[in-house]
């Protein structure tokens, strides 16, 4: 009896397969053969750098740490249209250790670097393209206020979100210092979009160059997790249907 039950046995398991393979014909078949974006970043250039600002009164020139995050396209095929959405920024509350969404945050597009706008028109197979993803700025006026934040006192500085189409500061996409989580959307016109996490540490203090900075402990992020957001919302809808058939 058990013998003849492994034909029917086999059979079923074909025949699943043949209709998962047809439910997830597209998605195979951009992956083996489309474009498949991958981000990169570490806590090292060419994903930070510095950058002098314009003179200011004294003639002291004001330094600003630049944070980028590389794409790199892994596919067989170019991404086409690639866009950044910064999508959620939460902050810890260091006193219950909750994470909380800021009220004010709405989601926003990021721009690539070196002045490409909000859309990367193609990002080949093999080759890396990078957005930027803000800038921590130091806000003193003056020596005392500037070595003030050297030493740690807090509410020196900012870090700017590189908001495309408007301006970070005058809108309100700066982060004061606090210890956050950013979650950023990927996406491109041919292959799934890839959803990123970021954790950020922005603590009071400031450093003279970026060797100085990478070495410190105010000023960290952390690349956490990256998956395909299709295979997130292919999970979900599996699951709430195997729910659903057994309620």
């Amino acid at each position: 009896m058990e013998n003849s039950l492994i034909p029917t046995f086999i059979s079923s398991v074909v025949a699943l397969l043949i209709a998962v393979i047809g439910v997830f014909q597209d998605r195979i078949r951009r992956f083996l053969m489309g474009a498949r974006l991958k981000v990169e970043f570490e806590m090292k250039p060419p994903f930070i750098f510095k950058k002098s600002l314009s003179p200011v009164k004294n003639g002291i020139r004001w330094e600003t740490f630049y944070f980028r995050v590389g794409v790199i396209n892994e596919g067989s095929s170019s991404a086409s249209k690639a866009t950044v959405m910064l999508a959620g920024i939460e902050k810890k509350d260091e006193e219950t250790g909750t994470w909380k969404r800021l009220d004010w945050f709405v989601p926003i597009n990021l721009d690539w670097c070196h002045s490409v706008g909000f859309e990367y028109p193609e990002i080949h197979p093999g080759s890396t393209a990078y957005f930027d993803l803000g800038m921590s700025s130091c806000s003193a006026k003056d020596l005392v206020t500037f070595f003030g934040a050297r030493l740690g006192e807090p509410d020196l500085k900012k870090f700017h979100l590189a908001t495309s189409r408007i301006d970070a500061a005058q809108a309100g996409y700066s982060l004061p210092e606090a210890h956050y989580r950013m979650r950023i959307h990927i996406s491109a016109s041919n292959c799934d979009p890839l959803e990123v996490n970021f954790e950020f540490w922005y603590a009071p203090g400031w450093s003279s160059d970026t060797s100085e900075l990478l070495s410190s402990d105010h000023t960290r992020l952390n690349l956490v997790s990256q998956y395909p957001q299709s295979l997130v919302a292919s999970t979900r809808r599996l699951l709430n249907n195997a729910m659903e058939a057994d309620s």
